[in-house]
């Protein structure tokens, strides 16, 4: 057992806690100092078995831990029957193997002091007791029947848990400030709603849950439909999806959105529901072809005479691209892939050191987000930063977006892998394949006019490489050029 201290100072003032966890548990584990300093040093566990102890807590106000108290050599000055000091080396032998065995002896009746378990323990950190098997060779048959029934043994699931306790009133905290205290305020729900403070500080947790979701709270309801219509439509019948307060903006259609709330509540809050009633509405199988008169008295389009043109996320690009290309692994779960550093340049070819650097294909949604190492690709077209929570994200129209389309690794690796099984027999004629590239990239047959650009441009590119007529089909790089190409054309990340 060693002290550990926290200084406090910084939250003079507030409460707080002291949390155990082990070393599954713990988000942030480290070695104790003592182990930090071997050169051997314990490696964390991942089998789930791990333990912590705990054997006093002071609170105090200087600036050292407190004098230890339970030190190895007591064991040996005390022993309860006054008798006399050890006059020798031999003697000190003596007494510190009589000790020893006295507390084997009570460890193994179940009675050991804590005295005794330091003195133990420093026996053993200091190679004065064997501790391995190759010294205890009467120990290893028990040894390995232990292990096997320790084996057997299973360990215990863990899950997220709340356990709620009465807490104090807190202050306010003007302007966001903790050294600027203001009056206490009572535990209760928003005070815009209903300023009436919770009467049982053992529930709160329980009250300000139900009150959330209570069928007739004027919010959750319609923060959560106006969400789900933002990611449908475009933008929220609230633009403000994060400010539905006297900051944001009004809604455009209130009768709207009362309606869909209250549908959303009737239905238990099913968010399959909603979707299904907004995508069979006529408002979202509009064409985004907007009228001149629509355009001249609601240039905005506030009032939804036609559908939003909407780009896609980040995420959704670069999955189409993967998806395109061949490369998207449909497979459902599991951990989140690192992103490797290749693939933060962009590139798809395999690595003989670090594997696939692509994420194996997995779609965006499952990359491991990291503060300081995120995905320049996904980034540009408006990732947002992971530090904080984002309803509506920005939808900018930057030359940087252009430039990663024409120029990342990423985005020519992955026509590159398309140009790849477009060449080994995607669709057996040039007119075929340009058709079937139309389709898979922008969900139509092309016109007569973009498929002769297209045979135009296979022609001269062919003669400018070299490439016989008869083995155009068959070339991958010129392929790859046609990927690339229809890659970057407005309508692959505009859903019109």
């Amino acid at each position: 057992m060693v002290w550990a201290q926290w200084d406090a100072k910084f939250w003079k003032g507030f409460t707080a806690y002291i949390e155990f966890a082990t070393q599954d548990d713990a988000t942030r584990f480290q070695l104790d100092p003592q182990d930090s300093r071997l050169r051997d040093r314990p490696t964390r566990r991942g089998d789930g078995r791990s333990f912590i102890g705990a054997s006093r807590i002071v609170f105090h106000d200087e600036k050292r831990t407190p004098q230890e108290t339970i030190v190895p050599v007591l064991a040996l000055l005390d022993d309860g029957a006054g008798g006399p000091a050890p006059s020798s080396r031999e003697a000190l032998a003596a007494l510190i193997g009589r000790r020893a065995g006295e507390a084997v002896a009570a460890w193994r009746d179940d009675r050991l002091t804590e005295q005794q378990a330091v003195f133990l323990d420093e026996l053993v950190r200091a190679d004065l007791l064997p501790r391995s098997l190759e010294e205890l060779v009467e120990l290893r048959a028990p040894v390995a029947e232990y292990r096997l029934l320790e084996q057997d043994v299973p360990v215990a699931r863990r899950v997220p848990g709340v356990i709620d306790e009465a807490a104090p009133d807190q202050p306010l905290l003007v302007r966001g400030s903790h050294r600027n205290l203001g009056e206490v305020v009572p535990l209760g729900f928003l005070t815009a709603l209903d300023n009436r403070p919770y009467s049982e500080p053992g529930l709160v947790r329980l009250r300000l849950v139900e009150a959330i979701t209570a069928p007739d709270n004027p919010l959750t309801a319609r923060v959560a439909v106006n969400r789900v219509w933002r990611h449908l439509f475009g933008y929220g019948i609230v633009r403000t999806v994060d400010n539905f307060g006297r900051l944001g903006d009004p809604p455009s259609h209130p009768e709207l959105l009362d309606y869909l709330a209250a549908g959303f509540v009737d239905d238990g809050y099913s968010i399959k529901r909603l979707v299904r009633r907004l995508v069979l509405s006529r408002a979202y199988r509009m064409s985004s072809q907007a009228s001149a008169r629509a355009a001249e008295i609601d240039p905005s389009n506030r009032l939804l005479q036609h559908a939003n043109l909407r780009r896609l996320d980040a995420e959704a690009i670069r999955d189409a691209m993967l998806s395109i290309s061949g490369r998207l692994d449909p497979t459902l779960y599991g951990p989140s892939v690192p992103v490797h550093y290749a693939e933060r340049r962009g590139l798809t070819e395999g690595d003989p050191d670090n594997g696939p650097v692509d994420g194996a294909g997995r779609r965006s949604n499952y990359q491991e987000i990291r503060r300081n190492a995120h995905n320049p690709f996904l980034e540009v077209f408006d990732l947002p930063k992971p530090a904080t929570t984002r309803g509506q994200r920005d939808t900018t129209n930057v030359p940087a977006q252009s430039l990663a389309l024409l120029n990342s690794p990423f985005v020519i690796g992955q026509a590159a892998e398309w140009g790849r099984r477009l060449a080994e027999g995607e669709a057996a004629s040039v007119d075929g394949r340009i058709g079937h590239m139309f389709v898979k990239t922008r969900a139509r047959p092309p016109p007569d006019a973009e498929r002769a650009r297209v045979a135009d441009y296979l022609n001269a590119v062919a003669a400018e490489r070299g490439v016989d007529r008869s083995l155009l089909l068959y070339d991958p790089a010129i392929w790859q050029d046609v990927a690339h190409s229809l890659f970057n054309l407005k309508e692959f990340i505009f859903v019109p």
